[in-house]
């Protein structure tokens, strides 16, 4: 993403105070940066000794749920300024803001397609952090099991995490796709604001 273009083209197409588009904007490529960060940390600590470092993949989780999060309730921040829905903090969801009558279909169709119901990566990017910053830790809310298979003769680790329903989700792909899931929903929302797409 070429923020610079985002920021002209934003600037071009709304009514929005420099210095919140510009701390938003900045705020938002830090911190899908920062998913990227986290998600790579976590590879790494797998990589290097799992039971050694389990402790910190946790705290790399947790980091990495709250942040993607974060970046979702910056993003949903530039579009309640953007369109002038003027919704107070607390009060910005998508759900609010894709029923107000300013919001276009095209920025509509964007969040149709990542935030379905039924889109298992996107319920968890919507509750979790939540769940583990107001109830309890990730360690207690997801925990950590670490499988051994034989493939091709080879002996592979397979690091799990137990979800809420007790099914084992497979750690690295599971988060990989809720950082595509939000990267490609602020990338897609950004391109519709830039150019002011109806």
């Amino acid at each position: 993403m070429n923020f610079d273009n985002i920021y002209n083209g934003i600037l071009e197409n709304f009514n929005v105070p420099e210095l919140f588009l510009d701390d938003i904007l900045t705020t938002l490529e830090f911190r899908l940066n920062k998913n990227h960060y986290h998600f790579k940390n976590i590879q790494l600590y797998i990589q290097e000794n799992y039971e050694l470092n389990e402790e910190f993949i946790y705290f790399e989780l947790e980091n990495l749920i709250i942040n993607i999060r974060s970046t979702l309730d910056n993003l949903l921040q530039l579009i309640n300024i953007s369109y002038k829905i003027f919704f107070k903090y607390i009060n910005v969801n998508v759900i609010d803001i894709l029923r107000h009558k300013s919001c276009t279909n095209a920025l509509k169709d964007i969040f149709l397609i990542h935030t379905h119901p039924k889109n298992q990566f996107w319920n968890f990017i919507y509750t979790t952090r939540n769940e583990i910053v107001h109830e309890v830790c990730i360690k207690s809310q997801l925990p950590l099991v670490k499988d051994e298979d034989y493939i091709n003769g080879e002996l592979v680790k397979k690091i799990s995490f137990v979800n809420k329903n007790g099914d084992k989700e497979n750690l690295m792909f599971f988060y990989k796709q809720c950082i595509k899931l939000i990267d490609e929903l602020t990338d897609g929302a950004l391109y519709v604001l830039s150019n002011g797409l109806n």
